[in-house]
């Protein structure tokens, strides 16, 4: 009888730790058995807490009605798909899927407590990635420090989204704890993560992350002393900064291939530029489909052989979310992203909690930092796009959190 009495105690921590289990494998290689495993147990488990009322649930967030609108539209988008079968997979396995976990992480990380659980668990499994991938790949393989950090399965600039993100959530962390040796390993972490960030020589990865933790440091000066001196040297000491500090910055920006590489993909916007061309990212591995799109551009914008063969789809979010769901599409994520911000900078303007101000505020440079790298890679048709959900529903815990503390206090909302 105690077991079945304290069975709903126990199975909502389960789908906590599940969940931790899948945000902790994001960074590594072969994970899909794990987070697959962790995800559906955790979905199975919560829906038959909820359905038998042991778990409340609540959609209720700023962030509903736009992943609601972007599953309707995505959804229309597959009746005009060109790859019908690989969109309808898209659509739930990089849509459905994410926004499910949305939900799970808003309904069982509601507290401070669970709220910095996924912080950490967030922080100390990239850590680890980071080292790991260094030692391998100059220790082992032996390549010089001269050389990019280069991952077997995620292209360098897609690479960044697993990197930037943690490390300002250690930052964060780190300028707000008040134990010196804890302090010690988030500083570590922030050390060992944005070190990975400079070795892979991706010039809008750093400049971004610098611009992120300038944000975070204004006010905490003091305590960003380390931080600041553990940066300045990472950028002296390693060869890559010839790449990162090149004299032609402007030049090498202007040359940038990505700055051209969508010209093609903008051909398909303005041929299906309502409803895309489905949500399946693999509809631009047609290559005749590409290449016929390309052959619509004059001589000068046309991609030669050479790029037609290596890249084979757009270079930046945006682009890639106008071509795969039309400008109606792109419009959507641009209201969630509003949405977004509006919740965040609704925390920091009213709320006396620090907590919920600090990370509010970090919440939303991350946020920035992840739509600034979306300029130059699109990263939404990789696993790794969990990532931006995942931001989403912090943000809303904090939301809720917020919408708490207001209820706690009336005369502070009045």
């Amino acid at each position: 009888m105690k077991f079945v009495k304290n069975a709903p105690v126990w199975l909502d921590h389960a789908v906590v730790t599940l969940i931790a289990v899948f945000v902790f494998v994001i960074p590594f290689h072969f994970n899909t058995a794990t987070q697959e495993i962790s995800f559906y147990t955790a979905l199975g488990l919560a829906v038959g807490l909820i359905a038998f009322r042991k778990k409340p649930f609540s959609p209720t967030s700023p962030l509903s009605l736009p992943f609601a609108l972007l599953v309707a539209w995505a959804f229309i988008g597959l009746f005009f798909a060109l790859n019908r079968s690989n969109s309808i997979h898209d659509f739930y396995g990089h849509l459905v899927k994410y926004i499910l976990l949305f939900y799970l992480i808003i309904t069982f990380f509601g507290t401070k407590e669970r709220f910095l659980l996924l912080v950490r668990v967030s922080i100390i499994s990239t850590a680890l990635f980071a080292a790991g991938l260094m030692t391998y790949f100059y220790l082992i393989l032996g390549n010089p420090l001269s050389a990019r950090l280069l991952d077997v399965k995620i292209p360098v600039n897609i690479l960044s989204v697993v990197l930037v993100f943690p490390v300002i959530l250690a930052a964060n962390e780190s300028f707000r704890t008040k134990h010196p040796g804890i302090q010690a390993l988030l500083l570590l972490a922030v050390s060992v993560i944005a070190m990975a960030v400079f070795l892979t020589g991706s010039r809008y990865s750093v400049a971004v992350l610098l611009l992120s933790l300038i944000v975070l440091v204004i006010n905490h000066r003091k305590r960003a002393v380390f931080l600041i001196l553990v940066i300045a040297a990472a950028i002296a000491f390693f060869p890559v900064k010839s790449r990162l500090l090149s004299g032609d910055l402007v030049g090498s920006v202007k040359k940038d291939p990505r700055l051209f590489l969508s010209n093609p993909f903008i051909e398909m916007i303005k041929d299906h530029p309502v409803t895309g061309i489905g949500f399946g990212m693999d509809t631009y591995a047609d290559r005749r489909l590409v290449k016929r799109y390309n052959a619509m551009l004059d001589q000068n914008s046309r991609l030669d052989e050479r790029w037609l063969s290596s890249f084979y789809y757009p270079h930046s979010i945006y682009i890639d979310l106008a071509a795969r769901l039309g400008i109606v599409g792109l419009l959507i994520f641009f209201y969630l992203v509003l949405s977004y911000f509006r919740a965040g900078w609704a925390i920091v303007r009213s709320s006396r909690d620090e907590f919920l101000r600090r990370w509010s505020v970090s919440l939303m440079v991350a946020f920035f930092a992840l739509l600034v790298i979306g300029v130059f890679e699109s990263y939404l048709g990789f696993t790794i796009s969990v990532v931006l959900y995942i931001q989403c529903a912090m943000m809303v815990v904090l939301w809720r959190l917020h919408r708490q503390e207001q209820a706690a206090t009336p005369e502070a909302s009045a």
